[in-house]
């Protein structure tokens, strides 16, 4: 049994560099041995950070014309407090107001990045 998943964000990356964000993403996978159980991640491109969005959340993953990156799948229950640890570190290598937004079946929390530090926000 598991739980929907919507997911929304809005990454502003630093001086348009991607490897700080992708590289927090291939360290929590190497952390949490997700190669043992996946082997196929390692054919994953880690230094595309779309591609590292996916990772966490749906290889059906969509970016919009304005650079929105959302995606609605299936996970278990465990999977939202993964995201918004996970999420929390890469977003704290990014600029202001980059975000992202989880709404499980239930209610949602938003991930902001506010002077320099990740603020977390629930919405009900």
């Amino acid at each position: 049994m598991g739980q929907c998943y919507s997911v929304y964000t809005n990454f502003k990356f630093k001086d348009n560099d991607h490897s700080s964000f992708c590289k927090v993403i291939a360290e929590e996978a190497d952390k949490r041995n997700w190669y043992k159980e996946d082997p196929d991640l390692i054919l994953r491109d880690f230094k595309d950070p779309f591609e590292c969005f996916k990772i966490l959340t749906s290889d059906h993953a969509e970016e919009d014309s304005f650079g929105e990156w959302s995606a609605d799948f299936d996970a278990s229950y465990s999977w939202e407090s993964v995201m918004i640890d996970i999420f929390t570190k890469a977003l704290k290598v990014l600029e202001n107001g980059s975000y992202v937004e989880i709404f499980p079946d239930e209610g949602g929390i938003r991930l902001i990045v506010k002077n320099g530090k990740v603020s977390f926000e629930e919405f009900h």
